[in-house]
């Protein structure tokens, strides 16, 4: 084998060049390497191109109707924030009912249940009469869509 930084001869079972003290890999192993950094390099591209090319989302209404349903069904565990696009709170609020679920085999976990269904049935209201006016993309929340003007 030859040391790419210097040229010395080098035997195969030498880790680093003798003269220059380059540490020599086998080819299959450089090979390897030189192929993972050009796939990386494609990925980093594609990835920039991917993002460069992002469609501006079209406005909408979104249904309180539905906000409401979605709140009903899993707002407990948080779908309701993930109807609304903000997946962040969603995984959250999940992440704590179950954490809080765990806690009732334990005994203490009960008393946060009950608080946690007292706060359920508050925002539920809350939902009703006007909690959230907008998504996280900025799409209002309307209870009927007949009569309201188009959005651009």
């Amino acid at each position: 084998m030859v040391c790419k930084k210097c040229g010395n001869i080098v035997v195969k079972t030498d880790n680093h060049c003798k003269v220059c003290g380059e540490p020599i890999l086998p080819d299959a192993i450089s090979k390897s390497l030189e192929k993972q950094e050009r796939t990386a390099e494609r990925i980093d591209y594609l990835t920039d191109k991917i993002s460069a090319v992002q469609t501006p989302q079209k406005k909408r209404y979104r249904s309180r109707w539905v906000l409401l349903l979605v709140y009903w069904v899993g707002g407990y565990l948080g779908l309701h924030y993930a109807w609304m696009g903000d997946s962040d709170s969603a995984w959250n609020e999940c992440k704590k009912a179950i954490k809080h679920f765990l806690l009732c085999f334990v005994g203490i976990g009960i008393i946060f249940v009950m608080f946690d269904l007292v706060v359920y049935i508050i925002n539920f209201f809350a939902i009703m009469f006007g909690k959230y006016n907008t998504d996280y993309s900025g799409n209002p929340i309307v209870w009927f869509k007949i009569g309201k003007p188009k959005l651009e």
